[in-house]
């Protein structure tokens, strides 16, 4: 079985595209999680129940399923997210936020004191092949973050010049289709 999980404002029907690329049932992860502690808790029965699984992961949602420790056969991890304090904390620079002041105020607007503590005390990491699809252009991570990534976890990283962190144009999905193709 073959699960995709999207990122955020993207939705299960997103797997579609990836029916075409395998011959293997193809399940969109329709989640409603916005922590990783939740999607663990409203994915774990399925990870459970379901062990030979190839994950295709995209931004947030790889970052949920590389925190949930779960094994993969294989895993396709489009444009992960994969330093969460680094990004909260860009987050807080550009809006001039403190880290006293969220740690005060506990939630400013779309930032949490808990979820920076968490980011800061749980770094992903993948139990199974992976290969990472990213971005030249990707303004979530930086190609020193996602190569230092790929290296500690064994991952091949497949760089799209020009490409951003969100993969949509018929060019990008030609690339992740080819990307696919060349591991599964």
């Amino acid at each position: 079985m073959v699960v995709y999980i999207h990122g955020a404002g993207g939705s299960a029907s997103e797997a579609e595209f990836y029916r075409e690329i395998f011959s293997e049932d193809v399940i969109g992860l329709d989640y409603k999680s916005n922590t990783p502690w939740d999607f663990k808790e409203e994915t774990k029965v399925f990870f459970e129940e379901n062990k030979d699984i190839v994950l295709i992961a995209n931004s947030i949602g790889a970052y949920f399923a590389m925190l949930c420790n779960f094994s993969f056969r294989k895993a396709f991890l489009i444009s992960p997210v994969v330093d969460m304090k680094r990004l909260i904390e860009g987050m807080m620079r550009e809006r001039n936020i403190s880290l006293k002041e969220l740690e005060e105020k506990k939630v400013i607007a779309d930032l949490s004191w808990d979820y920076y503590t968490f980011a800061c005390n749980n770094i992903p990491h993948i139990n199974s092949i992976a290969h990472i699809a990213y971005g030249e252009f990707d303004n979530l991570t930086s190609l020193k973050t996602i190569s230092s990534f790929a290296k500690e976890n064994n991952a091949t990283l497949d760089i799209l010049k020009n490409g951003e962190h969100y993969f949509h144009t018929p060019e990008e999905m030609d690339f992740l289709a080819n990307w696919i193709s060349k591991y599964k």
